[in-house]
């Protein structure tokens, strides 16, 4: 894909109005979704270690009981 060279922007130069946003923080709705959203995603990742830990375990009791 080639891009006219009248459509690139380089740092310093005006901004497209679509990312023309404020700097205010976030509202409080948004902070507290973002919150649900990380707790939820660390949650997941926690769950998923603690799945491979447990199988890991089960297996080495079954290695020593002469299981499988």
């Amino acid at each position: 894909m080639r891009i006219p060279i009248r459509e690139v922007l380089f740092s310093g130069q005006d901004q497209w109005p679509e990312f023309d946003r404020c700097q205010e923080p976030l509202p409080d709705e948004l902070n507290v979704l973002l919150c649900l959203l990380d707790g939820a995603e660390k949650r997941r990742e926690l769950q998923a270690k603690l799945n491979t830990t447990r199988s890991e375990r089960m297996v080495s009791v079954r290695q020593r009981n002469g299981e499988g």
